[in-house]
């Protein structure tokens, strides 16, 4: 009997309360909030010798379905549910989960921020409009210094804190041989979804300006979302623009709202949308929205578009964007072939439905903008400053020899 009881002990004394793991993760990766994660508490105890990775998130979905997250819930089973995911999360997160468990839960919470922070870029991931770029250092040829350092801005729900921006921020700046940084509009990926698209502008201007190597002027590249933030540096910020380079950039707008992939945020944004996409709240405070643009409701647009309309000249003619963009050496728009994400895909090279129709594409030149030349693309084009590019695949596919075939060139 004494030895049964002995062998129930010791048992009971392998199990730990580990939901402040959990709590840590789901915080730090953004997939719950603070004053949510204030308002459930939940105990979950596990023997600390089978604690595993894919165990931590079924754990996780079990409490944040039960606190009511369903947001970060169904965010953490389509991850679960994607093997390769999981794999290379494992293998990158197994020795730390072990290390962290064997020290008898006695900093659980801080050590699942840290999973949580790793955590978020591998969910975020999965999104379209998050770069998976890795660079192929072997491969850079840096056949000439470039002039100018390079400003990158990311797309939409990414971050210049992700594994690909960092990849190919870096990359960027070693086949230029020149300086070459990330330039954030706030404060991690949320902002992107939860900012509204002129403040995020507003931003982006402010922290190129402080960048001193900036101050005598920069080559910009802009992926998806942060093609439209690249272009509009050229118009509102008030700095010397070389070479302007967008990959998947909605210049002319969308027809659909990308879904949102991950996080709290996302259940924050689409109840806003229920209010209309075209509602001043959802314009000034969500990015997406301030692209939207449907050819049906066109007067609609021009009236409540809080930056597309405005940006493009479209609304009424700014004179200092023209100016600005009318001064850009190079327009390099690189349209992805199989894009599924900007709808339409032809936007990404200044074309778009014709007003009033969803059916009848025009080209970048048969636009009422172009033959009216309100921002100066026409002039541009005139001065054979705009080059096409175009890269097989769908948005933000690509890798190492592409980028050096339709971004390269026009750096160095």
């Amino acid at each position: 009997m004494k030895f049964l009881l002995l062998v129930i002990f010791v048992a009971l004394s392998q199990k730990i309360e580990y939901s402040g793991m959990i709590y840590g993760m789901l915080e730090s990766s953004q997939l719950v909030d603070k004053v949510s994660i204030s308002r459930c508490h939940l105990e979950m105890s596990r023997d600390f010798t089978r604690i595993s990775l894919e165990g931590l998130i079924d754990d996780s979905i079990i409490l944040a379905k039960q606190c009511g997250w369903n947001s970060a819930a169904k965010t953490l089973l389509k991850f679960r549910n994607n093997p390769k995911s999981v794999e290379k999360a494992s293998a990158e997160l197994y020795g730390f989960i072990l290390a962290s468990i064997n020290n008898k839960g006695q900093a659980l919470k801080n050590d699942g921020a840290t999973i949580g922070k790793i955590m978020e870029y591998m969910i975020a991931e999965l999104s379209p409009t998050v770069v998976k770029f890795k660079a192929d250092m072997a491969s850079i040829k840096s056949l000439k210094q470039s002039k100018y350092p390079i400003a990158v801005f990311h797309g939409l729900g990414d971050c210049c804190c992700f594994p690909g921006m960092i990849e190919f921020t870096r990359y960027l700046g070693k086949e230029a041989s020149t300086y070459s940084k990330c330039v954030e509009i706030g404060d991690g990926s949320a902002a992107s979804w939860l900012m509204g698209f002129q403040k995020q502008v507003n931003t982006a201007c402010t922290n190129l300006k402080k960048v001193s190597e900036f101050e005598n002027g920069i080559n910009v590249v802009g992926l998806s979302q942060g093609g439209l933030i690249a272009r509009a540096v050229s118009e509102m910020c008030n700095i010397t623009v070389h070479n302007v380079i967008t990959l998947g950039g909605p210049h002319m707008g969308v027809m659909s709202i990308p879904n949102c992939e991950s996080g709290f945020f996302c259940d924050i944004f689409n109840d806003a949308l229920d209010l209309g996409v075209y509602d001043s709240f959802v314009q000034e405070n969500f990015g997406p929205p301030g692209y939207y643009k449907d050819p049906l409701e066109y007067n609609e647009y021009l009236k409540q578009s809080n930056f597309l309309a405005a940006a493009n000249n479209e609304k009424s003619i700014n004179a200092d964007y023209a100016t600005g963009f009318k001064s850009i050496n190079q327009l390099v728009l690189i349209e992805f072939t199989e894009d599924t994400i900007v709808d339409p895909k032809s936007s990404e090279q200044f074309g778009y439905f014709k007003i009033g129709s969803k059916k009848d594409l025009l080209l970048y030149n048969q636009t009422e903008d172009y033959i009216n030349d309100w921002l100066g693309l026409k002039t541009l084009d005139e001065q054979g400053k705009i080059v096409f590019e175009y890269i097989v695949g769908n948005h933000l596919q690509f890798n190492n020899s592409e980028i050096q075939r339709t971004v390269i060139p026009y750096l160095i």
